[in-house]
């Protein structure tokens, strides 16, 4: 019994003894650790490379008075690696997205990933009104990378993206599609205090443009058919007697309302900008025109008065025969000026 429990003795003794050297080494290995510093090193980033490309399924709702328009269009991306999903980090620049649906992605046999969404939009944009009613315009689609251009940067599938075959554009023509990438800057920096004061913002984007015009003459002649009437209606009044005062003056006075209403028409589907148009100017040459008109039989009324006939019959004849065909020729002027000076 007795030596019994002086084993148990010698055991205790071994187990406190081994504690002890386990806890001593805990403490050495703690201190060694604590005194070592650690240098980590910045890994290089690695550019994504995105493929974007465009199907353009219908474009309406152009409209120049509210400067915008509506575009459903479907947009593919090809990229590779799990961690990122481009469909996920796209904004519309310009644009307010209305329903993005039918997103699908999958991962391809050679390990890159495919995916596509239909996106509905409307995106906000100044056209150049300058050459009303022979204006033409670019309709820009703009995708934007969400994070800046050193960690994405967007290339255009341009052999597979799109116009679908039915957009058309009523009065206007497409002439031209344009895809191109370009670097967006934004001259700031997010108010991040890490970074310097000043410093720009970069993001990649991916634009998709459609080249409109007008098609022809024809609504030109629709549109300025109430001033030309108008102007050559008071015209007309050379061909009446200076003493007759109320169709004589009355023609010139009836042309000034009609060609004041032409303008209010035009005005209507514009856009409030303090821009003289070809439209314009051919409005304020007729109300030129027409008060020139009734200034001159203001005065062959005066030399009628007077005894002076033939001298009145005179300035009515070279009036009409000068003003005439000076009307059309200051028409074609205004236009031709205008189309060279664009």
């Amino acid at each position: 019994m007795i030596v019994n429990l002086q084993i148990m003795e010698i055991q205790k003794l071994n187990m406190n003894f081994y504690l002890t050297i386990l806890f001593i080494l805990l403490i050495s290995t703690n201190t060694i650790h604590s005194n070592e510093t650690y240098i980590f090193e910045d890994k290089p980033i690695t550019k994504k490379e995105v493929v974007i490309g465009i199907y353009i399924k219908q474009i309406y709702g152009f409209t120049l008075v509210e400067q915008k328009f509506d575009a459903d269009f479907y947009l593919w991306f090809r990229w590779s690696g799990e961690d990122y999903n481009p469909m996920d980090h796209f904004i519309l620049e310009k644009g307010v997205l209305h329903t993005k649906e039918g997103s699908y992605f999958e991962k391809k046999k050679d390990g890159s990933f495919y995916g596509y969404t239909r996106v509905i939009a409307t995106f906000n944009q100044r056209f150049d009104i300058n050459d009303f009613p022979f204006d033409s315009h670019r309709l820009i689609i703009s995708i934007e990378e969400e994070n800046e251009s050193n960690l994405v940067e967007y290339v255009i599938d341009k052999s597979n993206s799109k116009l679908d075959n039915e957009i058309f554009f009523s009065g206007y023509k497409i002439n031209n599609f344009i895809m191109e990438t370009k670097e967006a800057l934004y001259d700031t920096n997010y108010g991040d205090l890490e970074l310097e004061t000043g410093k720009k913002s970069k993001y990649s984007r991916a634009t998709f443009s459609l080249d409109i015009s007008r098609e022809g003459f024809t609504y030109f002649i629709k549109l300025m058919i109430g001033a030309i009437i108008s102007t050559l209606i008071s015209l007309l009044s050379f061909f009446i007697k200076p003493i007759n005062l109320d169709p004589r003056f009355g023609l010139g006075v009836g042309g000034l309302f009609g060609v004041i209403a032409s303008e209010f028409v035009i005005l209507s589907t514009l856009p409030p900008m303090s821009i003289i148009t070809i439209a314009d100017l051919i409005h304020i040459l007729s109300l030129l025109y027409i008060i020139t008109s009734i200034i001159i039989s203001i005065v062959s009324l005066r030399f009628y008065e007077n005894g002076k006939v033939e001298l009145s019959i005179k300035i009515d004849k070279y009036s009409i025969l000068i003003l005439f065909p000076l009307y059309f020729i200051m028409i074609f002027l205004i236009i031709f000026i205008f189309q060279i000076v664009g």
